[in-house]
């Protein structure tokens, strides 16, 4: 009974010390630190940075790639980091003599992924003509051939429609297989006066169309290519590629494909000659 009644005296004499210890002390306690030790914003966006469990007056310093990000103080304890250019900065918060450091990457504005109205010139003409044979047959195994690759029921079988193929003095021109579920590799070598080509929101791993020339119009976004040739394609003045797998895209040939008429990931490279 003794033993319990000072056990019981001790647990009362603990309990008041710690009503003694003041709730700022406690606090204080907590570790200060960045609310963000990388950052990402977007180039001409704004994303707030902040030191978190201190209520002293904060120092922001950036201490590397002044010309990516700039900054604007919030208060106290917080900065706003607005992004300038594509790069990377560090930035430096001092408090009293802590210094903590955050990693800033800038990104470039995520162009739009929507699909360009078709060119004027593929309106669809009538059934092809008699000397589009060669044409006619190339497409039908084609269409065999991604058949059985698993493109769904979509993908029409009938080279007459309009909707998906486009016939020029007996030559095909075009093809608009959006969303079509195509799957593996595609190649459009058969169709030498091909214009047009829409294969965008599908599966493809592979796409060749090294040997249609005559191509001004490439839509083939929301694949899974890993790399795209077309420098082979030098009357290319539309060419809309995001969503796939690839890093850089070599455009060193194509002279009518203006930048603005490029619609690719922000990642990628785009290689073009400059002299």
């Amino acid at each position: 009974m003794r033993r319990k009644k000072q056990l019981t005296a001790c647990l009362l004499a603990f309990a008041l010390l710690l009503g003694m210890i003041p709730a700022s002390e406690v606090s204080a306690a907590k570790k200060v630190s960045l609310s963000n030790k990388k950052l990402t914003v977007t180039k001409g966006k704004s994303k707030t940075l902040k030191v978190k469990n201190t209520k002293k007056k904060v120092k922001w310093k950036i201490l590397s790639g002044k010309k990516y990000i700039s900054l604007k103080k919030k208060g106290k304890v917080a900065v706003s980091v607005k992004g300038k250019k594509k790069g990377t900065a560090k930035v430096q918060a001092m408090v009293g003599k802590k210094k903590l450091t955050c990693k800033v990457t800038v990104k470039n504005v995520k162009t739009s992924k929507t699909t360009p109205a078709p060119p004027v010139t593929t309106t669809p003409s009538a059934t092809p003509l008699a000397n589009s044979t060669n044409d006619a047959e190339a497409l039908k195994n084609l269409i065999a051939e991604q058949k059985k690759q698993g493109a769904s029921s979509e993908l029409s079988e009938d080279i007459q429609n309009s909707k998906q193929y486009t016939w020029k003095n007996g030559r095909l021109v075009g093809i608009d297989w959006r969303k079509v579920e195509l799957k593996g590799e595609l190649s459009t070598e058969k169709f030498s006066a091909l214009h047009y080509l829409y294969c965008n929101n599908n599966q493809l791993t592979s796409l060749d169309v090294t040997k249609n020339t005559a191509l001004t119009y490439l839509s083939c976004s929301g694949n899974q290519l890993s790399s795209l040739d077309v420098t082979k394609n030098t009357a290319l003045t539309t060419l809309s590629c995001s969503s796939n797998q690839f890093s850089s895209l070599d455009v060193t040939k194509n002279t009518k494909l203006l930048d603005d008429a490029i619609r690719c990931d922000a990642n990628v490279v785009i290689i073009r000659n400059n002299n």
